[in-house]
């Protein structure tokens, strides 16, 4: 659900304003960055399916509990939320990144298929699959994204020139 991360994001720079959008984005992503870092230090481990398309058919999850389980992102989440605490600025901040962290696992769970794992540890069997329907998965992820850049856009968007053309790009 990467359409639905950066909603998240869109979502918790609108919660709080003084937020960089570049923050929120990486609050919003952790587990998929740290995946690749994990699969390839041999922490984790999936299969890549080849001559199957479609966001669920892409990869089989094996073990994917140190970025993906709900135990993980609630570390994760006081973790990159702990370290904003450190930095001067609102007392809400820190609450936001961590929410936006946290929000990752939940809309995992909507739309991956049943292999998310509540603790880590092999493959778990918690997802909905949404990414199994295309036109579901348009209608979902597509509304979700819409209605996140509506309230974005609404409340003010980037207010300087760069964080502008970065967001429009």
């Amino acid at each position: 659900m990467l359409v639905g991360h950066f909603a998240a994001a869109l979502l918790a720079k609108r919660a709080e304003p003084r937020l960089s959008l570049g923050t929120t984005v990486v609050a919003a992503t952790p587990a998929d960055l740290l995946i690749f870092a994990f699969v390839i230090a041999g922490v984790e481990q999936i299969d890549i399916v080849r001559g199957r398309f479609g966001a669920a058919n892409y990869f089989r999850a094996i073990d994917i509990g140190w970025s993906h389980s709900l135990a993980m992102g609630l570390a994760w989440a006081a973790l990159l939320g702990g370290a904003y605490r450190a930095l001067p600025g609102g007392s809400r901040a820190p609450i936001i990144v961590g929410a936006a962290v946290l929000s990752h696992w939940f809309l995992d769970a909507m739309s991956h298929p049943p292999h998310l794992p509540l603790v880590p540890g092999p493959a778990g069997d918690v997802g909905f699959g949404l990414w199994t329907s295309v036109p579901a998965t348009l209608l979902v992820e597509g509304g979700l994204w819409a209605t996140a850049l509506f309230v974005y856009v609404r409340g003010g968007g980037s207010v300087a020139g760069p964080g502008r053309l970065v967001f429009w790009g």
